[in-house]
């Protein structure tokens, strides 16, 4: 009965090519496909929107989110913790922008 947490998947993250039936993860074929190729978000246990650390230098780090869908703003608030500990990981000492894309 609990929410899965949010989670940034990897590109070609085993969650994605390890299952024979992935139509649990998505509708679409095609979407899927695609997905493999990008760091995903999960949002409720589902692929909600792709993200990438474009250009990352030791100063700035910026992390592009760009859903699938649009976005509520209380589903922004809800990922931008997680967002903000994936670039404390990947770049602890640089300056964080988190940006939210338009689908």
């Amino acid at each position: 009965d609990l929410t899965p947490p949010i989670r940034f998947l990897p590109e070609y993250d085993n969650l994605y090519l390890a299952h024979a039936d992935r139509s649990r993860w998505s509708n679409t074929p095609k979407q899927l496909q695609s997905l493999y190729t990008q760091g995903t978000l999960l949002q409720d246990g589902h692929p909600n929107a792709t993200w990438r650390i474009p250009n990352p230098a030791k100063s700035q780090a910026t992390l592009e989110i760009t859903p699938l869908t649009k976005l509520a703003k209380k589903t922004q608030s809800a990922i931008t913790p997680e967002a903000q500990a994936l670039l404390t990981f990947t770049n602890p000492t640089a300056d964080h922008d988190i940006r939210f894309l338009t689908p």
